[in-house]
């Protein structure tokens, strides 16, 4: 499991990071802290599978909760005391028992994650269509406007869907993986999200040259 903390700078978590990551060691534990400045988190986010935001950065949490939702990733917002004790057993602990408790119900929550592929697929190729419109009307500048769009639209299915490989290689994680018509239904969606995706950009490409 692969932990990063969030703080405003990225320094004041590092004495907690060290922490945690020498009791996991000295455990024994499949545990890797890393911390890192706020600013930074979309840029790494999808190297992590938890996300702690230190107080100092409560204000974003919601926020960001609601920006990566969908991406399979557990958000936690660590109280003043649980930050300030900075007990590395602890917080080991907490990031632990939550990451037991996301999957204890694994094909619920799988079930749940099938259906969020389907809308962020489903919306990146409601953006493909409507590329597609505009560039019938050779309006370049909107029509690679909505693929930009449909590319980030996309991006929480292809995190689930690396999450779920990641998981399913994992052998005390294969009764988890059940196939299922939904599975094979969201799948479906999000392969032809891309091949719009993919179609329509090399379209516009070649209008714009022949223009």
């Amino acid at each position: 499991m692969k932990v990063l903390i969030i703080c405003a700078s990225g320094m004041s978590t590092s004495l907690i990071r060290s922490r945690m990551n020498k009791y996991a060691s000295e455990n024994g534990l499949d545990v890797r802290v890393d911390s890192d400045s706020y600013d930074n988190l979309p840029y790494v986010i999808q190297d992590y599978d938890m996300i702690l935001f230190a107080p100092q950065v409560a204000m974003h949490f919601e926020e960001s909760r609601q920006e990566f939702k969908g991406s399979g990733k557990i958000f936690c917002l660590l109280t003043v005391r649980e930050f300030g004790s900075m007990d590395g057993k602890m917080l080991t602990g907490k990031c632990i028992e939550l990451y037991e408790e996301k999957y204890r119900n694994g094909k619920m929550n799988l079930e749940e994650e099938m259906l969020e592929i389907i809308s962020s697929a489903s919306e990146a190729q409601r953006l493909a269509y409507e590329a597609f419109d505009w560039l019938e009307k050779k309006n370049y500048g909107r029509a690679r406007q909505c693929i930009k769009e449909g590319r980030k639209a996309i991006l929480p299915a292809h995190q689930i869907q690396s999450q779920l490989i990641a998981m399913e290689m994992e052998p005390e994680n294969a009764d988890k993986i059940r196939v299922s018509l939904l599975m094979v239904h969201a799948q479906n969606h999000l392969m032809s999200a891309i091949q719009t995706l993919d179609l329509t950009e090399r379209m516009i490409a070649l209008y714009m040259k022949k223009d």
